[in-house]
C-alpha cells in the first residue's frame, strides 16, 4: 500500500506531538529518549531531521523503541489510508512539511470525507487534551524553552520523571 508523500506527510504532521510522545505505558512517555540522544543527539530538530536519522539508525534501536515507531508507522497509515483522497483532491499543490498540508486539509474540514475528518479530529482532540493536560508542567518546566519545532514536547519528555500523572496520560497512544 504505497501513498503519496503528500499524504503520508499529513499525518506526520497531525501525529507529529502523539508520535514522539507515545508509549505502551503511561510510565515511559518516550520509549525512543535514550536511542534519539545516542544516536541523533547532534541533529538539529525540524523539517523531519530527527526522524529521518532515527530512520537510518533503525536497526541499532532498542526493541521499545522499534516497537514503538511500528505503532506510530500504523497510525500514520490507518491515518494516510482514510485522507489518501482529500489530500489529493484538496492539497495537490501544497509543498508538505511545516504541517502545511494538515492546515490545508484544515481549511476543507466541512469538505473532507468523513473517515478522514475522523482521523483528523482524533488527533486535534488527543493534542488539545495533551497540551491542557501538560499545560501547568510546561509552564513551570519549561517556561525557558522556546515554542516550535517540537521544543516544549522535547522539553517534557526530558523532565519526564517530574511530570503530573494527568500529562503523562495525556501523551500515551490509545
Amino acid at each position: 500500500m504505497g501513498y503519496p508523500v503528500k499524504t503520508l506527510t499529513i499525518v506526520l504532521s497531525v501525529w507529529s506531538l502523539m508520535l514522539v510522545a507515545t508509549s505502551a505505558s503511561a510510565q515511559q512517555i518516550d520509549p525512543c529518549k535514550a536511542d534519539r540522544e545516542k544516536l541523533c543527539g547532534d541533529v538539529e530538530a525540524g523539517e523531519g531531521r530527527v526522524m529521518k536519522c532515527m530512520h537510518q539508525n533503525r536497526k541499532k534501536l532498542s526493541k521499545a523503541c522499534k516497537d514503538h515507531r511500528t505503532k506510530g508507522k500504523q497510525k500514520v497509515l490507518d491515518a494516510a489510508a482514510a485522507c489518501n483522497e482529500d489530500t489529493q483532491k484538496f492539497c495537490s499543490d501544497v509543498t508538505p512539511g511545516a504541517g502545511r498540508i494538515a492546515v490545508c486539509l484544515n481549511q476543507h474540514k466541512d469538505e473532507l470525507k468523513p473517515e478522514c475528518k475522523k482521523k483528523l479530529d482524533k488527533g486535534k482532540a488527543k493534542v488539545k487534551k495533551a497540551t491542557k493536560a501538560c499545560k501547568a508542567d510546561a509552564k513551570k518546566l519549561c517556561k525557558d524553552v522556546k515554542p516550535g519545532k517540537g521544543r516544549i514536547l522535547k522539553c517534557l519528555s526530558d523532565n519526564e520523571s517530574r511530570l503530573t500523572q494527568s500529562c503523562k496520560d495525556s501523551l500515551t497512544m490509545d
